[in-house]
């Protein structure tokens, strides 16, 4: 219990960085896993939630779900439209011939694929719109469908998953930066001693990230680079507190010439 203590007093007291580093790897390893995990798996309660009406309509109504595909960015249905299927509080509608169904706009729930795009809505409000166009790769189909549903119920680990990668991430490149940098210091330390101070400091910046996603800004490329400069910002004073100033300080030495 003091260790969890001390990991959390060090967001913002860097004396007990020379404690936490007596900590074994395996407890430093389990302490990333288990933060990560911990965030990772709050964070996907409210999406999941969101999700389950999502779920529902298309695992209750696999039947009703349309054949089509998409061509030159635009959806085909196999058979003539609309298609608009009700159940569970949500709409599910497929409708070649516009990106603006009447249904879709009455519905307070509503998952709409249109001619051109695939829109969503919870509770009335927009949540955006994907196009076809930009779904390179995949292939858009009634099994597509039908196999995002059931991905859904893997959220949580997929979450967890996510959250575990990205902290790993964010100590690897915080420890190697810092070390690159470093390289010239009076005293230097060894990657394997920067990269466990980074196994603790990331605490803010996957704590940060966790908030970032849940407001739906988490996957923006400038959001990692945030999240690495804080990294590596709380790396660097935690080795000064551990192991002083001349582990940072680059070291130039100059060079004495025989005068002849």
């Amino acid at each position: 219990m003091e260790f969890i203590k001390n990991c959390f007093k060090g967001l913002y007291d860097f004396k007990v960085y020379k404690e936490l580093m007596k900590a074994s790897k395996l407890k430093v390893f389990l302490y990333v896993v288990i933060l990560s995990a911990v965030l990772g798996g709050i964070l996907s309660v409210p999406f999941y939630n969101n999700s389950r009406s999502s779920v529902n309509v298309v695992e209750n109504n696999m039947d009703k779900i349309p054949e089509f595909t998409v061509k030159n960015n635009n959806l085909q249905l196999k058979n003539e439209g609309p298609v608009v299927i009700n159940d569970s509080g949500m709409v599910l509608i497929f409708d070649d011939s516009t990106d603006n169904n009447s249904d879709y706009a009455k519905a307070e729930n509503a998952i709409f694929w249109g001619k051109s795009c695939l829109k969503k809505k919870l509770n009335g409000k927009e949540l955006g719109s994907a196009k076809y166009a930009d779904s390179k790769g995949i292939t858009l189909n009634k099994q597509y469908v039908i196999d995002e549903a059931k991905s859904y119920k893997f959220m949580p680990i997929r979450f967890i998953i996510q959250n575990i990668a990205i902290s790993y991430m964010l100590i690897f490149m915080a420890a190697l930066l810092v070390m690159t940098f470093s390289m010239r210091a009076k005293n230097p330390m060894q990657f394997g001693e920067i990269f466990k101070i980074s196994s603790f400091t990331v605490t803010v910046p996957i704590i940060l990230f966790t908030c970032l996603k849940a407001f739906g800004i988490g996957n923006m490329p400038i959001i990692s680079w945030i999240l690495v400069i804080i990294q590596v910002l709380y790396v660097r004073k935690a080795i000064k507190e551990v192991n002083g100033e001349d582990s940072l300080k680059p070291e130039y030495k100059i060079k004495k010439t025989n005068k002849k």
